[in-house]
């Protein structure tokens, strides 16, 4: 907030003070960044083409876990639990990827790019998260993954398997309702809403509970020291809101929430958050933040194996004092 009134020998709060009044008035927006998934319209099922007859539904969106974007993709085979599949050998291509050939055929590419697959019962070199940046390529046969290697290669090794659950160990799941802005005063205000619907599809042998977060993340730039390819690099995220839900779902396979009997409708709605008007004050610099999803298994053995976005939504606003 600038000084007022202004001494004549107070350079610095002179300097201020224009500063404050080039950023314009107290109360506006000085920076603003936001994300809308698009809205279609689907035509019923009368074939009618004049306008009553198509409903607006917001664009569906499949979350894929990956550590860098794409957060979601449009494909419904899209998932965020892949079962273990037994491997034949593991090998390295360079000092940072390694290809993993399956024991079998599979019948479809099992991983999407970006999915930080694990390996395990290999050996101490080959098991592991590979992650940030991955599964690069993905085959019926083989999947190559690149990771964050010590610049060595090593032999290949045989037999264990690859997997994939991208809320294994209460990780972060990051979506694509997302936004960077940058505060330029240590009084500025950031303003946050946020919607987000989910449906989830899970799988168990046992009765099981587990709690549902969701949250808004904060993260801060620092700049990457690269002078070739100068970018932004964010550090650890600061939970800048969060809403919790205590959930369960009986043995076997289905999507949560489930349809109530006593309900007059025919499909279940969507696990709906919504925030609004939250305010954080994080000072100076350049900030991401992001909309993502937490599941920490209470008990029992369910895994999710695909989470499926409809409604969401964040606006970030930055607002002088």
């Amino acid at each position: 907030m600038a000084k007022y009134p202004v001494e004549t020998k107070d350079s610095d709060g002179i300097i201020d003070a224009v500063n404050n009044l080039l950023s314009g008035p107290s109360g506006l927006g000085q920076n603003f960044a936001g994300f809308t998934n698009p809205v279609i319209q689907f035509r019923d099922n009368t074939g009618q083409t004049d306008l009553p007859s198509f409903i607006p539904v917001n664009t569906p969106a499949y979350l894929t876990g990956n550590f860098r974007a794409p957060f979601t993709n449009n494909s419904s085979a899209t998932k965020t639990y892949v079962a273990p599949i037994p491997l034949a050998f593991s090998e390295y291509i360079d000092s940072r990827t390694a290809k993993l050939t399956f024991a079998e055929t599979q019948p479809a590419p099992p991983f999407a790019i970006g999915n930080a697959i694990r390996v395990e019962g290999v050996n101490n070199i080959y098991n592991g998260d590979y992650t940030p940046t991955g599964v690069v390529e993905c085959t019926t046969d083989y999947v190559i993954a690149r990771f964050n290697g010590n610049g060595f290669t090593y032999p290949p090794a045989g037999g264990g398997q690859v997997l994939y659950d991208a809320f294994r160990g209460g990780a972060f799941v990051s979506t694509d309702a997302n936004a960077k802005v940058t505060v330029n005063s240590a009084t500025d205000r950031v303003f946050i809403s946020a919607q987000l619907n989910n449906t989830l599809s899970y799988t168990c042998t046992t009765d099981s509970e587990f709690i549902y977060t969701v949250v808004i993340t904060r993260r801060i730039a620092f700049p990457n020291d690269d002078p070739i390819n100068p970018d932004f690099v964010f550090g650890e995220a600061y939970n800048a809101v969060v809403k919790n839900y205590s959930c369960k779902v009986a043995a076997g396979s289905g999507t949560f929430p489930t349809l109530d009997s006593t309900a007059d409708y025919t499909v279940a709605p969507p696990l709906e958050t919504i925030f609004t008007a939250i305010i954080d004050t994080p000072g100076l610099g350049y900030y991401w933040y992001i909309l993502e999803i937490e599941i920490d298994i209470v008990s029992g053995d369910v895994v999710f194996t695909q989470s499926k976005l409809g409604n969401r939504s964040m606006s970030v606003q930055v607002v002088k004092q």
